[in-house]
């Protein structure tokens, strides 16, 4: 069982560095500054960034589901080192950071889209970028605290 929950919590980890770090560090910033974008290019990239956070979110719960039930196995919150405790709270942060991306930021994005607002779109666009480094900048500290704290 401890197997499935650690690939469990390793497939949703993998995810997340890749997809938000693809989105934050590559796709998005060259996206920007090109000629005036179509409703149809601001409504795919609306899409893109709405599926991104879709599974982002389905990641960030399992995360959180798998993170508590390995604390759990490790002996609970009094048993862990303190590199352990920097994986729990920066991957707390990380995990509900999911949320963030898919309540707000893609709400934001889609809204400005629906509404023809195109600089408020690009806005929004930029703000789902900035958010996506920042979480997953987080998620590799948090993995680097995890790894840290099992040598």
């Amino acid at each position: 069982m401890l197997q499935l929950w650690l690939f469990l919590h390793l497939v949703a980890v993998i995810y997340w560095i890749g997809a938000l770090g693809f989105a934050g560090f590559l796709w998005i910033p060259r996206s920007l500054g090109k000629p005036v974008a179509t409703p149809e290019l601001w409504t795919e990239r609306a899409g893109i960034a709405g599926s991104l956070a879709s599974f982002g979110l389905v990641a960030g719960i399992v995360l959180l589901v798998t993170g508590i039930g390995l604390v759990i196995w490790m002996g609970g919150l009094a048993a862990l080192d303190t590199a352990r405790w920097a994986m729990v709270l920066l991957g707390t942060v990380v995990a509900l950071g999911a949320f963030h991306l898919y309540f707000s930021s893609r709400k934001g994005l889609q809204r400005a889209v629906r509404g023809q607002d195109w600089p408020a779109a690009e806005q929004a666009f930029v703000k789902f970028g900035r958010f996506a480094r920042l979480f997953a900048l987080l998620a590799l500290l948090a993995t680097l605290a995890g790894v840290w704290g099992g040598a």
